[in-house]
């Protein structure tokens, strides 16, 4: 079986999209070495150094003219009528390769499925709105409409997609971890080693910097608890890549609060760096207004990292699994929990972490997951169904 997957870029450039690709991709060709996985997506100055972390699983990455926002490219028909798949799996909205797979499919007859990864949830419509409402009219809705399945992450995913009359068959599978080993190479230092004394506990933030991530207002709850005292043996890293516009002034933000003694930024971090980081860590936090739902909280689950979350995250199991708490958008909705969290004894936080390790392990590997698309995958190219016990309502 040939099952095409369509991605923004096939580099970190696409963010937590990019990692859910390679891994799922990755572990289906691990799991069906029968199959021919091809992976589209747009070429940028990170591109040839990543091609090596997509598990030997063909990447085709095409040159993009005109606005990269756009990402339009004559590459895609081709690349996608060579391969000629029995299946095609499209990540991500509002770009030139959605308008590709919609007209190749269709004039193919080939089923596809979208996967929007919160990018159809409330507060993500309200962004940016014109340019979407633009590639809604001219493909976007013909594109998710004429869908074979729809992929949500989670039960409020799909209630979403529903809310916004799309009535096609919905499977509902989440993202996943790869569960660390535990005999890779430890680093010896951490990132932010100089940075902090040797035995501060560390509140890591790792993500794509963004506004929606909600680190402004993390470091407006972070000066609050400041001039309480309350965090002394505290120290906030964020880690994380972003456009160098907020980047800046995120770092302006922690000068101007007078928090560069509790606050790094340390820029963004991956393989060995990363692992370091969440196994040094003491907590982890993202105080999101929106996500799909997020892989850096299942990382740290995997590392048996307490987790500090908004409901945005979409991942109440946690809640429901004693394994995070929660807090809110606002910087006091943040700050408050955040204290009582401090406050907590070190066996109580110790324990947060180990059911969340126990809950990734019960329900988010990426064996697990790739099972359910490689039923989906098989079901759509011989019936054009989706296995019962994945939909939802």
């Amino acid at each position: 079986m040939k099952i095409l997957h369509s991605c923004q870029t096939v580099s970190r450039s696409f963010g937590g999209v990019f990692e859910v690709a390679r891994q799922l991709t990755g572990e289906l060709h691990r799991q069906n070495p029968d199959w021919h996985i091809r992976v589209l997506g747009a070429e940028d100055e990170h591109t040839a150094a990543d091609q090596q972390l997509w598990h030997g699983v063909e990447v085709a990455p095409y040159r993009v003219y005109g606005p990269r926002r756009a990402g339009w490219s004559p590459a895609i028909a081709r690349l996608y009528r060579s391969f000629r798949p029995d299946v095609a799996h499209v990540h991500g909205l509002w770009m030139h390769y959605g308008l590709m797979n919609l007209s190749e499919s269709k004039r193919a007859r080939i089923p596809w499925i979208v996967s929007p990864h919160g990018m159809l949830d409330p507060w993500a419509l309200a962004h940016s709105t014109r340019v979407k409402r633009l590639a809604r009219w001219l493909f976007e809705d013909r594109h998710l409409h004429g869908a074979a399945c729809l992929h949500a992450l989670c039960r409020e995913e799909a209630a979403q997609l529903r809310a916004l009359g799309l009535r096609n068959p919905i499977c509902v599978i989440p993202n996943g971890v790869f569960l660390p080993d535990p005999s890779e190479a430890k680093l010896d230092a951490t990132p932010w080693a100089d940075a902090f004394p040797k035995d501060a506990r560390i509140l890591l933030f790792l993500g794509r910097l963004h506004p929606k991530k909600g680190i402004d207002n993390l470091l407006e709850a972070w000066s609050m608890l400041s001039n309480s005292n309350v965090n002394a043996d505290w120290r906030l890293v964020i880690a994380g890549w972003g456009g160098s516009e907020y980047s800046e002034s995120l770092s302006a933000r922690i000068r101007e609060s007078g928090l560069e003694q509790q606050v790094r930024m340390i820029g963004p971090i991956f393989g060995a760096a990363k692992g370091a980081a969440l196994r040094a860590a003491s907590a982890f936090i993202l105080p999101s207004f929106s996500e799909g739902l997020p892989m850096s909280i299942l990382e740290a689950w995997s590392y048996s990292l307490p987790v500090l979350m908004t409901k945005e995250c979409n991942l109440t199991e946690g809640f429901d699994a004693s394994a995070a708490v929660k807090i809110g958008t606002g910087a006091t909705e943040i700050a408050n929990p955040l204290q009582e969290f401090m406050r907590l004894n070190e066996d109580h936080r110790k324990t947060l972490g180990q059911n969340g390790f126990e809950l990734v392990q019960r329900r988010f590997t990426w064996v697990r997951i790739a099972e359910n698309f490689s039923r989906v995958y098989a079901s759509l190219a011989r019936e054009n169904q989706v296995p019962l016990d994945l939909l939802a309502d």
